[in-house]
């Protein structure tokens, strides 16, 4: 029951555009972070965070006399963000569940069959320039962070070849 709770709070806190913050990758911005208005809030935010598995990393504002005047809770490992989407993702609003799988998505290591994909399709004369384009327009968004770019897709293409290579001695 307290677990279930804890979930609710939490959810509610990241429908609350007010409240927080779901990062955009494809501006750069890759964590999640929830506003309040006092250390005390921000603390047993953190708490909330905790019982369900999270590590945040909290940030006091403080006023010109050194007084703090709020505090943020930022949530940026990709085992947290992907934690913070599976305990809550069945009561965020479909928007914000967006959000929140299109940072973890974009935060993860690109799959096998997309650098399978990316071989192949160097394989058979497709530049880097079309195939990051291709991505692109396909919606591929796992592993691509801020973007596909050419270096990624060259990156990939290398890391799958060094894949090959103990394959293909073992042959």
């Amino acid at each position: 029951m307290e677990y279930q709770k804890t979930r609710a709070a939490i959810a509610a806190a990241l429908n609350d555009p007010d409240q927080s913050l779901i990062g955009n990758p494809r501006e750069g911005v890759y964590k999640v972070a929830f506003t309040t208005s006092t250390v005390q809030a921000a603390v047993e935010f953190t708490r909330l965070l905790a019982r369900i598995g999270i590590t945040p990393t909290t940030v006091v504002t403080h006023d010109q006399f050194g007084n703090p005047e709020g505090a943020a809770v930022t949530i940026r490992s990709l085992s947290d963000l992907t934690g913070l989407l599976n305990a809550t993702g069945t009561s965020l609003r479909p928007e914000r569940l967006e959000e929140l799988r299109t940072l973890v998505l974009a935060r993860k290591p690109i799959p096998d069959e997309t650098l399978e994909r990316i071989w192949n399709a160097h394989q058979r004369g497709m530049s880097d320039i079309r195939i990051r384009d291709e991505l692109d327009r396909g919606g591929f968004i796992e592993g691509s962070g801020k973007a596909w770019t050419v270096r990624k897709v060259r990156a990939a293409r290398r890391a799958y070849e060094e894949r090959l290579q103990p394959q293909e001695a073992a042959a």
